[in-house]
């Protein structure tokens, strides 16, 4: 476990997504959870030795599996924005695991079909404020990387856990994504109200203003590319022929790169069929 500040832990210790602790005086706020088994243990025993109350509240930032898979084993109250609250209450019991080559992390273990979710009990739609404390946490709807995607944000000391918002090194998942509303998000935190804090990606740990904007720079590439293939009504199959220059251009470690190819041919796919494909009422 890493201190941000006085009261605020992450750890990118743990495979899966980072995972952040807000220590108050009624409990703990945690900020999605390790992926395996043991690396749950262990993060909970951490969380544990915080001078901190007996309350323990889990917040997603949204649905994607590599932040929930490893909730269960927690055993604690979850709040998530509406849209996730509804895709978990959507889903069944248990995790099926049947969408693979997605470059999602949990492809890399074993046993996770038959895991049943930690599925969130609470809900909200814009923001909501959690008063644990003389320091206030706020969990803000910020859609883009899925319509349920949302930061923790600690005004009080200008922190804020941003989830997906921002990748470096890596692309972003697509398939549930909504990519002018991720970039109207990213422009939320290029403005003034968020001038100097410091934001912490699921992925790629402390982020800055560089990071945001080469970010948003890749997504504004992305959906020029998608509507030019849009407008002479390429095939979803075509979006493969962008993969490797906009792999090219988030300059990857070579050896994620098949990983993040699955990803984007999936990610770019799937997008297509969702925001450019229109079905034909007479067909259906």
């Amino acid at each position: 476990m890493k201190r941000i500040l006085k009261n605020i832990y992450f750890s990118n210790d743990y495979h899966g997504v980072l995972v952040g602790a807000i220590e108050l005086e009624r409990g703990v706020i945690l900020i999605d959870s390790p992926l395996l088994t043991d690396s749950v243990r262990d993060w909970m025993a951490e969380v544990d030795e915080l001078d901190a109350g007996p309350e323990r509240l889990l917040v997603y930032l949204d649905s994607h599996p590599d932040r929930s898979l490893g909730a269960k084993l927690m055993d604690i109250k979850v709040l998530a924005q509406k849209a996730t609250f509804d895709d978990y209450r959507k889903m069944s019991a248990v995790f099926k695991g049947n969408k693979f080559e997605t470059g999602s992390d949990w492809e890399f273990y074993s046993g996770f079909p038959g895991i049943r979710w930690q599925k969130p009990s609470i809900s909200f739609t814009e923001d909501i404020t959690i008063h644990w404390g003389a320091l206030d946490v706020v969990v803000e709807h910020h859609p883009g990387p899925q319509d349920g995607a949302c930061w923790v944000v600690v005004p009080g000391k200008k922190v804020a856990f941003v989830g997906d918002a921002v990748l470096t090194r890596q692309p972003p998942f697509l398939a549930e994504a909504d990519l002018p509303k991720w970039i109207e998000t990213l422009d939320v935190m290029l403005s003034k109200e968020y001038k100097d804090y410091r934001f912490y990606s699921s992925r790629s740990g402390k982020v800055d203003e560089k990071d945001i904007r080469s970010m948003r720079k890749c997504l504004v590439d992305m959906v020029k590319r998608l509507e030019r293939l849009a407008k002479r009504k390429a095939k979803p199959e075509d979006t493969e022929k962008l993969i490797s220059k906009l792999l090219d251009a988030t300059n990857p470690p070579a050896k994620h790169r098949v990983t993040y190819e699955y990803r984007l041919r999936y990610g770019l796919k799937n997008y297509y069929i969702n925001h450019y494909v229109v079905e034909d009422s007479e067909e259906k």
